[in-house]
């Protein structure tokens, strides 16, 4: 699979596997093949030994974007859902919920 793109998640690998005992395998296997970015904007990637995404412009495609809500403004939204769009409420904030 490294041959095909030398930056892959884990979940992206597993999803080329077939069989659930294959994506064990993969525990054993990826260090063997890859090294595991920790931080910046390949963070959470394995990426194939050998190749060095920070010195290879093409390797910008594969960069990882981590955006995340602050407790805070979480629960501000899960409130908003549950009070607009599970209640069935037909109010103005209707092309806001699912479905």
């Amino acid at each position: 699979m490294f041959q095909q793109k030398p930056i892959w998640s884990r979940i992206a690998l597993a999803a080329q596997l077939a069989s659930s005992r294959a994506v064990l395998a993969l525990k054993a296997v990826l260090p063997v093949v890859a090294y595991y970015f920790t931080s910046g904007p390949w963070r959470s990637m394995w990426v194939r030994l050998g190749y060095d995404p920070r010195t290879d412009p093409r390797a910008k495609v594969y960069q990882s974007l981590d955006a995340r809500v602050p407790r805070e403004k979480y629960s501000f939204l899960l409130m908003f859902y549950m009070s607009h769009c599970m209640n069935g409420n037909d109010s103005a904030f209707s092309n806001l919920c699912p479905g």
